[in-house]
């Protein structure tokens, strides 16, 4: 049985938005006496206003092995990717996938009817309950669209990028949503993950929420990873701790770790 810190959503200069070489994200987690890192790479098929923000998955193999050579015995070196779901790329994202055979798939959306959630356009025109509970339907959408990844990735993103008052599903409707979308992924043996970036962006916690950790355990979820969706050198591992110390509060005993696709467990 493992023990210590995994920090399982990483991004190398294999994504777009990173540069971060996967020998650097390595140095730093050995630094802060990591058990063991996963890096879990952008493939964004379709991205509104980009097109497609995919990696080689050949240069992405020789890479990571050049780092797991280098730090065997002394860190757990993963490979995962981070799969940006929309309706209609279930198909091109499992072909991706299937081809590559990660340890590791997180399944994120980072757009909502075919607009970046970032820059405004998802939400223009739209008032707080319509935007939340538009991106909340989707995400239940997608997850029944792509029934092969592990954990949903950073599941109230919304919450930070949106340009509103309230930072909470505090409304019936989203409520019930987010219950929904808990229920789908334990229903069919998946989980979520707790994303420390959160605290690094001034919510004060992870994504999702407390609440929602709490909730998802309370309804019988049990597989649960932690990351610090890092893309900068300092953001390496940041908060890590902080998350998983959530996660104990929140009532689990146990984190997942992914290894071969397969679930393997850390005792917390």
């Amino acid at each position: 049985m493992r023990t210590g810190y995994y920090d399982c959503h990483l991004h190398s200069q294999m994504s777009f938005d990173s540069h971060l070489t996967m020998n650097r994200i390595a140095e730093i987690a050995y630094d802060l006496d990591f058990s063991g890192i996963t890096y879990t790479d952008h493939v964004d098929f379709d991205y509104p206003g980009l097109g497609d923000k995919v990696f080689d998955i050949e240069e992405y193999y020789k890479n990571l092995k050049r780092v797991q050579e280098k730090f065997a015995g002394k860190l757990e070196i993963l490979g995962g990717v981070e799969i940006g779901m929309q309706p209609h790329l279930a198909d091109r994202n499992w072909a991706f996938v299937e081809k590559m055979k990660p340890d590791f798939i997180i399944g994120s959306v980072h757009s909502c009817q075919r607009c970046d959630i970032y820059d405004g356009s998802f939400t223009a025109g739209k008032n707080q309950l319509q935007a939340y509970t538009a991106y909340l339907e989707e995400i239940l959408t997608n997850i029944k669209a792509h029934t092969y990844f592990h954990v949903l990735g950073h599941l109230d993103m919304i919450l930070r990028v949106a340009d509103y008052p309230c930072r909470s599903f505090e409304a019936s409707e989203c409520k019930l949503l987010v219950q929904d979308i808990l229920w789908e992924l334990i229903s069919t043996g998946r989980g979520i993950e707790v994303n420390s970036s959160g605290w690094r962006y001034g919510l004060n916690g992870p994504h999702p929420s407390f609440k929602i950790i709490k909730r998802y355990h309370d309804m019988g979820g049990t597989i649960i990873t932690c990351g610090s969706d890092a893309h900068r050198t300092y953001s390496v591992g940041e908060d890590l701790k902080e998350a998983y110390q959530l996660v104990k509060e929140a009532g689990f005993k146990e984190m997942s770790l992914f290894v071969g696709g397969k679930e393997e467990k850390i005792v917390l």
